[in-house]
């Protein structure tokens, strides 16, 4: 199934972000309104470049929560090895706590955060303290983007989303992902991790919600998003890891 949405505001989004924003809007108020209070609502990005995408969450969660808690986290590699990590544009953004050390910097509350480290998906998977409602995937496009989410996976709360940007059929095969040494190829490690049909078995404590359809199937320039979200039912003791 897809989506679309009509947009509340007029937001600034990310690169390739286009008609997908909205959605992803929708998304993020329809799961923040089902968050006690007095719980802190945790957003995590992978790959958050310039964090213009982050700072639209960021904002939209500030106004739904107001001085309720939350927390919303950029992952990205450091300066210098990140492939397309705009320092000027993170501070334009209002990132307001860069850490580089995480083991001794935790990510403050009501603070916007990036976390630039060498292995952030070991960080995420090993040491990452809190439970989270949403993760947006969007770092390399090919065989990254399934590893990141298996370094999610065990984070990620009781109908919490997991979002993975493009994932359109028009974008697959475009863009070489220097750092995969891929095209784009999300579409086909969603369908190996057993998160949407067709595939050879479908993995445990997932269901897919739908795609969110980004304006490149209009001629614009936007690209697809993968929606799964996080059921009860537990996952496997001893997941399949592989990706081949």
């Amino acid at each position: 199934s897809s989506m679309s949405v009509q947009p509340l505001t007029v937001r600034k989004w990310g690169i390739r972000m286009s008609g997908v924003g909205p959605v992803l809007e929708d998304l993020l108020r329809q799961s923040l309104a089902k968050c006690p209070f007095d719980q802190c609502y945790t957003l995590v990005e992978v790959g958050s470049a310039g964090c213009t995408t982050l700072r639209a969450f960021k904002d939209i969660i500030s106004e739904v929560r107001g001085l309720a808690p939350w927390r919303v986290v950029g992952f990205d590699l450091p300066v210098g090895k990140a492939w397309s990590l705009d320092m000027d544009e993170v501070r334009r953004n209002g990132v307001e706590h860069i850490i580089t050390e995480p083991e001794i910097q935790v990510p403050f509350e009501n603070v916007l955060s990036l976390i630039l480290i060498d292995d952030p998906r070991q960080y995420i998977q090993d040491t990452f303290p809190f439970s989270i409602q949403f993760a947006f995937i969007d770092g390399s496009h090919g065989k990254s983007c399934g590893l990141d989410f298996l370094a999610l996976e065990r984070k990620i709360s009781l109908d919490g989303l997991v979002i993975f940007h493009d994932y359109g059929i028009i974008e697959q095969g475009t863009d070489w992902q220097a750092f995969d040494r891929e095209f784009i190829s999300v579409r086909s490690y969603v369908h190996r991790l057993g998160l949407a049909e067709p595939c050879n078995e479908k993995r445990k404590g997932w269901r897919f919600v739908g795609e969110a359809r980004g304006s490149r199937h209009v001629g614009g320039d936007g690209n697809s998003a993968a929606v799964v979200q996080r059921t009860s039912e537990p996952l496997e003791e001893q997941p399949n890891l592989s990706l081949d």
